[in-house]
Order: C-alpha cells, then sequence, then structure tokens
C-alpha cells in the first residue's frame, strides 16, 4: 500500500532550496573570508548594533576614514595617457600634490615596465599580422592568374 501524502516535484524542489540556499550562502561566504552567520544576522536585521553593513570578515576592519582616504587617492587620475592615433604621452594634471610613497612608486615602475613590454608584443603583433597579410595577398595573386 503507498504512503498516504506524497510530495510533488514543485514541494521537493522548494524543500531543496530551503535547506540548500542557506548552506550555499554560508558556504560562499565563508569561502570569501567573511562571517556567513553574521552576513544572515546583518541580512535579516538581527546583527550587532556596530555593524555598519558591510560584510562581516574575520580580519580586524579599518578604520572607515582611513579606507575613505585611500579610495579617494586610487581614483584620482594620475600618470600619462598614451593617445591612441600617435602614439604620444600625455602627462595628465594630478590633484594630489603628496609624492607617492616608496611602494607606490615602485607599482609605478612594475606597471610601466609592463606597458612597455605589452606595448613591444603589440608591435610584434602587429607586425606578424601585416606580413601574414602580404603572404596572402601574393598567394591570392596566382591563384586569380590560375582560375
Amino acid at each position: 500500500m503507498s504512503s498516504k501524502y506524497k510530495a510533488t516535484g514543485c514541494a521537493r524542489f522548494f524543500l531543496v532550496l530551503i535547506i540548500l540556499a542557506p548552506l550555499a550562502f554560508l558556504g560562499a561566504s565563508y569561502y570569501n573570508g567573511e562571517d556567513g552567520i553574521e552576513n544572515v544576522k546583518n541580512l535579516l536585521g538581527i546583527g550587532s548594533s556596530d555593524s555598519d553593513g558591510e560584510p562581516s570578515t574575520y580580519e580586524e576592519k579599518e578604520d572607515p576614514k582611513e579606507s575613505t582616504e585611500q579610495e579617494v587617492d586610487e581614483s584620482e587620475n594620475k600618470g600619462e595617457v598614451v593617445n591612441d592615433d600617435t602614439n604620444e604621452h600625455e602627462e595628465q594634471p594630478s590633484g594630489n600634490t603628496e609624492k607617492p610613497s616608496n611602494e607606490q612608486m615602485e607599482r609605478i615602475d612594475e606597471l610601466t615596465k609592463e606597458n612597455e613590454k605589452l606595448r613591444q608584443d603589440h608591435d610584434e603583433i602587429l607586425r606578424r599580422l601585416k606580413a601574414l597579410e602580404e603572404e596572402n595577398e601574393a598567394l591570392k595573386t596566382p591563384l586569380d592568374t590560375i582560375g
């Protein structure tokens, strides 16, 4: 004899979602280095009073003033801009008058070297492409005379 109640496919689906979705959220939070349970509490509005709406992490939180100042410093437009048409470098005015730190200077140097390498790679690829196009045209010419 079969049981009195049977679960439909839709009901099974919702039961799985009710169980797996929160577990997946917690797992993803822990994978990203955040405190999943604290995130759930914040989402439900039962979190601690010191939370400011940001995901909780296991690391110590930074001073909000410092992080905002860093974001402002990083968001300012600094350095050179390359004009694609002429490959000329143009200095952009910077609103920041402070000298960059040694770490920033090292990072700028690394990025400049990487930029130069990428530019050289790009030029080499363009030379190869032009050579292949010339070779293709050279091959088309004899085929045109045959056909």
